[in-house]
């Protein structure tokens, strides 16, 4: 990461493979399974591909490589995007490109699944990304500290301050009905599209990085307090009224 004073910074510790896996399911915001991740990754976003989760990683810690992961936590496959332009600040997948933030470049890039640049457009510092099945979420980490809603051309449709007792959202997900976003304290919030906090919980971990939804479950990436990083399968209850629009069939993986 290269500004050490955000909610990403922190020692990566050295990397150790294991599973872990909750027998029984207690409820809201529990853990259902989890595994670390290989090597010096952090996996600063995330994205739900319609079959794996898919991470991003700053090359100021691994090799900026964008990462698909097993259930199991082996890597299934990965690219690199433009050497330079640190994309890995939010995560998306719209059902067939993947979309990253660069807080650096203060751009949003839209990928193909092998790492090319096909548009983009300004966002100043931007963190987290989601796509709703129509239009793009990001948290501006700037003055403003509010959600915004974008076109795929980066025209703002709607936004709305980060309610309080929210803090800078680290990244941004999407489950049909609500967003999910953790913050800088550490609390995951479920947001509705207007700004209003319906449920939150404390997850797993010291620090909260990636969030995204697989249309079942909330994954989160989480920084224990020691070894490596995590990505965590989280509990948030019933399914919303309305699937997911961005899990539809996953048209490539990275090769």
């Amino acid at each position: 990461m290269t500004n050490s004073t955000l909610p990403r910074a922190g020692l990566i510790g050295a990397a150790a493979f294991c599973m872990a896996t909750t027998a029984a399911l207690a409820g809201f915001g529990d853990v259902v399974s989890s595994f670390a991740v290989k090597g010096e990754c952090l996996p600063a976003a995330l994205a739900y591909n319609g079959a794996y989760v898919v991470s991003s990683d700053p090359g100021s810690f691994s090799d900026d490589h964008w990462k698909v992961w097993s259930e199991e936590g082996s890597i299934l496959a990965s690219f690199l995007p433009p050497r330079g332009l640190e994309i890995h600040d939010g995560a998306a997948f719209d059902g067939t490109n993947y979309w990253g933030s660069s807080y650096i470049q203060n751009t949003v890039y839209s990928m193909n699944t092998t790492g090319s640049i096909l548009t983009s457009f300004p966002r100043t510092r931007t963190y987290g990304l989601t796509w709703d099945g129509q239009y793009l979420w990001t948290s501006d980490a700037g003055g403003n500290n509010e959600l915004c809603r974008h076109t795929t051309a980066g025209s703002v449709v709607s936004s709305f301050p980060v309610p309080q007792p929210f803090a800078l959202a680290c990244d941004l997900g999407w489950d049909g009905a609500y967003l999910w976003a953790p913050d800088s304290r550490g609390y995951v919030y479920r947001l509705t599209t207007t700004g209003t906090i319906v449920a939150s919980f404390d997850p797993p971990g010291m620090r909260t990085s990636g969030c995204t939804f697989d249309g079942t479950y909330l994954r989160l990436s989480c920084f224990p307090g020691s070894g490596p990083w995590h990505i965590y399968t989280i509990d948030v209850g019933p399914l919303p009224a309305v699937a997911p629009a961005s899990l539809g069939r996953v048209k490539a993986l990275f090769r």
